[in-house]
């Protein structure tokens, strides 16, 4: 049984994840933690009454039960994220985040804490996502400098960031293996953020007379909560690093 604590367990990600986990016998869901609290970093539980899990204090549990605790599954923000993983550091928790809108400091203090834990971080825990990267990693190695490549995303009007972390790990997918080639382009990116949408993303790619576009739609939540379960599985036997879902899924 892997013990699993949710960080941002009531946002839309956090709901879900909690419905996936009641339906799993090899994952036990044993705590959830709610907001921080900036003036102190305390970290507030929230109770949930469909799984019984009470409100308290996680400071003066974590002396008690922190070893129980094997991954905390986190869907937060970037501050909060990284104050979360500097706790599971310190306590050799592992950690699996879809918490997206990280900055350049952010990255490198996640690489340097990934030398102490396993860290899974991925914008998007689909794994036709997953596939699209690697579909543009490939036709990007193709290209010369008269193709004009853009990207589009839409997603629910409540998303606070744009371009979603997606839509920006896409474009670095494809700018990485254009500059490998020397080529010099500007990977354009739209967003909306329009009604109830999950998440939509689609790459055009237009050169001398025809254009190719990749697009994949995600229809439920579901597909994200899963994989960020899947990822939680498979983290639990990895040494510490940086994980992607291009390490976990086998696209070769």
């Amino acid at each position: 049984m892997i013990n699993v604590a949710l960080f941002g367990a009531n946002g839309k990600m956090g709901r879900e994840v909690i419905k996936a986990l009641s339906r799993e016998r090899d994952l036990s869901l044993i705590a959830t933690i709610g907001r921080v609290f900036a003036s102190n970093d305390e970290i507030k539980f929230y109770e949930d009454s469909d799984h019984k899990v009470k409100i308290q204090w996680i400071k003066p549990i974590v002396h008690q039960s922190v070893n129980d605790i094997d991954v905390v599954i986190d869907f937060s923000e970037p501050n909060a994220s990284l104050n979360c993983l500097r706790f599971c550091t310190e306590n050799s928790i592992r950690f699996v985040s879809g918490t997206t809108g990280f900055n350049e400091e952010h990255h490198r203090e996640i690489i340097d804490l990934s030398k102490r834990t396993p860290i899974f971080l991925s914008s998007n825990f689909s794994r036709g996502v997953a596939m699209v990267s690697t579909l543009l990693e490939y036709i990007s190695s193709k290209l010369d400098n008269e193709t004009q490549i853009s990207l589009e995303e839409i997603h629910h009007k409540d998303k606070l960031d744009a371009p979603s972390g997606t839509a920006i790990d896409l474009r670095n997918t494809v700018t990485k293996i254009l500059d490998k080639h020397s080529i010099k382009k500007d990977v354009s990116i739209s967003s909306k953020r329009i009604g109830q949408h999950v998440g939509f993303h689609r790459a055009t790619f237009s050169f001398q007379g025809e254009k190719i576009t990749i697009a994949h739609e995600a229809k439920d939540r579901s597909v994200f909560s899963l994989g960020a379960l899947a990822a939680t599985r498979w983290i639990i036997d990895m040494p510490p690093g940086l994980y992607g879902m291009r390490d976990f899924i086998d696209l070769t």
